[in-house]
C-alpha cells in the first residue's frame, strides 16, 4: 500500500512539474486592411509541429513549453510572420500578400508563371479597344493591336466577320483561328 500511495504521489508531482514548465498563450488574429478577425490562421512553436488554428472569430489558445519563444502565424494569401512571445497575450495583424495579377498566366494546360513562360501570350485590354477608328466588330478592332495576328476582310460587306490568323496562314495540324475567352468561357467560332 505503501509503495502504491509514493507512485501516485510521485505521479502527481511529475504531472505539476510537467504544467508547470508550460504556459498558456492566447489572442486574436486579424487583418491589417480592416481589422475583421481571421478564422483558419495557422498557428504553430517556431521549430515544432505543435500548434493550433484559429477559430470562426479569428482567437486562438495555445500551451506552448517556458523555453518556447517565437509563434509563426501563416495563412494563405497573408504575409506569414514570426512573433516573439513577450506575455501571454498575443494579438497578430496580419498584412495581405499582394501578387501581381500580371505574374501568373492561366494557359490552355494550367497556370505557369510568366518568367518561366516560353510562348507567346499577350492581353489587350478593353480600354485599347475602345480608341479604335472602326468599332464595326471585336475582331477588326484587334487589328494591329496584337503581334502576330492578321484581320482580314472575307467579303467586303459591312458588318460581316473578319478572317483572324494567327501566326500566318498555315499550320501542320491545327487552326491558325484564336481562342477567345471572355469572362473564362472559351467560345467556339465559326458556329
Amino acid at each position: 500500500m505503501k509503495k502504491l500511495l509514493l507512485l501516485i504521489v510521485a505521479l502527481a508531482i511529475g504531472v505539476s512539474t510537467m504544467f508547470a514548465q508550460t504556459k498558456q498563450i492566447k489572442g486574436t488574429v486579424t487583418s491589417s486592411d480592416d481589422g475583421s478577425p481571421i478564422p483558419g490562421v495557422s498557428v504553430s512553436i517556431k521549430g515544432t509541429t505543435t500548434g493550433t488554428v484559429t477559430n470562426f472569430d479569428g482567437e486562438y489558445n495555445l500551451i506552448v513549453p517556458n523555453s518556447a519563444e517565437i509563434l509563426l502565424f501563416s495563412f494563405v494569401g497573408m504575409k506569414s510572420q514570426e512573433i516573439q512571445i513577450t506575455g501571454t497575450e498575443l494579438n497578430v495583424a496580419m498584412q495581405p500578400d499582394i501578387i501581381g495579377v500580371d505574374e501568373v498566366l492561366v494557359v490552355a494546360y494550367g497556370t505557369s508563371k510568366r518568367s518561366s513562360f516560353t510562348g507567346s501570350a499577350q492581353t489587350v485590354k478593353s480600354d485599347e479597344l475602345v480608341g479604335t477608328s472602326t468599332s464595326e466588330s471585336i475582331d477588326k478592332m484587334l487589328s494591329g493591336k496584337v503581334s502576330g495576328v492578321r484581320v482580314s476582310s472575307t467579303t467586303g460587306a459591312p458588318g460581316a466577320a473578319g478572317e483572324v490568323q494567327i501566326r500566318g496562314i498555315g499550320s501542320i495540324n491545327a487552326s491558325t483561328t484564336p481562342l477567345y475567352v471572355i469572362d473564362g468561357i472559351p467560345l467556339e467560332t465559326g458556329t
